[in-house]
């Protein structure tokens, strides 16, 4: 945005008007002997005045551009300049901790990509990378659980090493049974150990808990205290051979915790879901204390300097060929 830094100061651009006014001897120059019908006899000896003519446009075109001159000089001390907009920097203010079900029903080959079939899990990856190149300025932790809980990504700013460790694991790995209760349990002592206040998790699956050693919802309640909120999302679909989605139980995590419990059926579903989740816990962000500023006084002050060297330039050609004139 364009402005003056003091705009003030241009207050001050009819003041050699106001000077003209106020001293009109400055402008009414006397002669000391007045001669009547000065004009009629120079007009009736020939020489009615092209040269006072040429003297009028002279003084005109002095007076033009010494007052362009004043204004640029005004304007120079006004200072212009472009004002660009705050920059602003991310505000470090959340743990977003992604707890991931990695049981053997999540090789369900009952999505698709790109009109191509592919498992549960290959679709949760995709959409999950998605939406984690979204989140720079969170700290990301990631939990894997199956019949056992474990840490895949410490709490880390650094997205690109979250994706990579995502990339690196596969069904089955964490055991067959789906340990809901454990993976929460988990994300509460990870919490615990970071001073942050505010606190998100994510829990994902397409299964019913078994083989946990704290029941999922004893372990909400506790996120809960924690001022920990856990958002919840089912996955699968009815009719696809393993379906055994405990929908209450995930409704019930949600409702513990103050989160929301979503349903997804194919990846799209679930792109829609991260998408809302992303409005729900936006990034925030806070000035850094910055404008950048482009100063313009230089191009006022440079055009007006300009403008005095060149009527200098022609003040001195003409006394030049004045003095030539009279020694010829």
């Amino acid at each position: 945005m364009f402005e003056f830094e003091h705009l003030n100061i241009l207050y001050i651009l009819p003041l050699p008007l106001l000077i003209w006014f106020i001293m009109p001897t400055l402008h009414h120059k006397r002669s000391a002997l007045k001669v009547p019908f000065f004009d009629e006899m120079l007009q009736a000896g020939g020489l009615k005045s092209r040269k006072r003519t040429a003297i009028y446009k002279r003084k005109l075109m002095e007076w033009i551009c010494l007052s362009l001159c004043w204004i640029l000089m005004v304007m120079a001390l006004a200072k212009p300049q472009i004002v660009g907009t705050p920059e602003k920097e991310v505000k470090n203010a959340r743990n977003l901790l992604l707890a991931v079900d990695l049981s053997g029903s999540m090789a369900t080959t009952d999505w698709e990509i790109n009109d191509e079939r592919c498992s549960r899990w290959t679709g949760v990856q995709d959409v999950l990378h998605h939406f984690i190149e979204k989140r720079n300025g969170d700290r990301i932790g990631v939990i894997f659980f199956g019949s056992q809980a474990y840490l895949q990504v410490p709490f880390t700013t650094d997205l690109n090493v979250v994706n990579h460790w995502i990339d690196q694991v596969a069904v089955g790995m964490a055991g067959g049974k789906t340990a809901m209760g454990n993976a929460i349990g988990l994300g509460i002592e990870l919490f615990k150990k970071d001073s942050i206040d505010t606190k998100t998790m994510i829990l994902l699956t397409d299964g019913v808990d078994s083989g946990s050693h704290i029941n999922p919802l004893q372990a909400a309640r506790l996120a809960s205290k924690d001022s920990i909120v856990i958002h919840t999302v089912g996955i699968g679909r009815k009719g696809s051979g393993v379906y055994d989605l405990d929908e209450k139980s995930l409704k019930s995590i949600a409702s513990q915790s103050h989160g929301t419990y979503f349903k997804a059926t194919n990846q799209i579903e679930l792109n829609r879901i991260y998408d809302t989740l992303d409005k729900m816990e936006p990034i925030e962000f806070e000035d850094n204390g910055f404008t950048p500023i482009t100063p313009l006084y230089y191009y006022p002050l440079g055009l007006a300097l300009g403008i005095l060297l060149l009527l200098n330039t022609v003040h001195v050609i003409v006394l030049i060929i004045k003095r030539t004139k009279s020694d010829e």
